[in-house]
């Protein structure tokens, strides 16, 4: 299994969102599209703020009272082991997860999420 992703970034042309892909027969690195919106940059990346919990930031959606990330639209990973011919497959689906800071060294997205 790879332990590397190829993440490419571009302008979102309507909504926000992320395309990742895996497929083990093709021996290639798993790929990560993320369509994030015009302020990304400025917002997310440079604030610190593109990767948290270990899932990547396409957008904040609302932010705490200290200006910190409160809500944001991430993905969730998911794969299985086809039995076929294929072997392991991945893929992700978009989600909107609230960013827990009780530990402001270590933010947490929560469990409770909603599917875009």
């Amino acid at each position: 299994m790879s332990e590397s992703v190829l993440v490419v970034t571009g302008k979102a042309w309507s909504e926000p969102g992320v395309t990742f892909t895996w497929k083990s027969e093709s021996g290639t690195t798993p790929y990560c599209q993320m369509d994030a919106p015009t302020g990304w940059t400025p917002q997310v990346a440079h604030a610190g703020h593109a990767v948290i919990d270990g899932r990547p930031v396409t957008a904040i959606l609302d932010w705490d009272d200290r200006r910190r990330p409160g809500k944001v639209l991430t993905v969730n990973f998911a794969g299985y082991f086809d039995t076929s011919i294929h072997g392991w497959r991945a893929w992700s689906r978009d989600i909107v997860r609230v960013v827990d800071w009780a530990d402001p060294d270590r933010p947490r997205l929560l469990t409770t999420a909603v599917p875009i």
